[in-house]
């Protein structure tokens, strides 16, 4: 049975277990996490992964880049997505 995933983003103040809920979270193998992907630091602890913060330049582009960080993730599960779409 193919189920399509739920998308959320979770956003929440500094210091507020966010992190903790991030790796309980990221402990389901029905879950597929991408921490902080418009952090400072995202391309450092993740090489080879776009910077997304600097292709937002508009509420249009958040948008956009939002959708590409939800279909790399299908494209890691092994989804019905055609493989030949993954690699773009």
């Amino acid at each position: 049975m193919n189920k399509r995933a739920a998308k959320f983003i979770l956003f929440a103040h500094a210091r507020s277990g966010s992190s903790s809920l991030a790796w309980l979270l990221d402990a389901s193998k029905d879950v597929d996490l991408v921490f902080e992907p418009f952090s400072d630091n995202f391309t450092k602890y993740n090489p080879g992964k776009p910077d997304y913060a600097s292709r937002v330049s508009s509420p249009e582009t958040v948008d956009a880049v939002l959708d590409d960080i939800f279909f790399g993730v299908q494209c890691s599960q092994g989804s019905d997505v055609p493989q030949e779409y993954c690699n773009l």
